[in-house]
């Protein structure tokens, strides 16, 4: 497998490199899908006093390629940062 070298490996990469806007425009259609999903599938509920929220971090953008276009198709993740107690 090949890796392509300009994708960036951190979130700080992601926000400084040359094309930053179609990256933060891509973690925004990320967060919109999550709300999205919020909407359709979950109900949320406040926390207990005895619980924490898992913090989250963007960890996957990524190029995605399609066998019609040339051009690529910007993708952020974002995911729970873990199992705290």
């Amino acid at each position: 497998m090949l890796l392509d070298a300009s994708e960036p490996s951190c979130y700080h990469e992601t926000i400084s490199s040359h094309n930053h806007v179609k990256w933060k425009q891509a973690m925004q259609n990320e967060l919109d899908s999550i709300h999205k999903n919020v909407q359709q599938s979950w109900d949320l509920v406040p926390l207990t006093e005895s619980k924490k929220a898992l913090p989250c971090k963007w960890v996957v953008c990524n190029y995605k390629y399609t066998f019609d276009s040339a051009l690529p198709k910007y993708k952020a993740r974002v995911v729970a940062n873990g199992f705290n107690n």
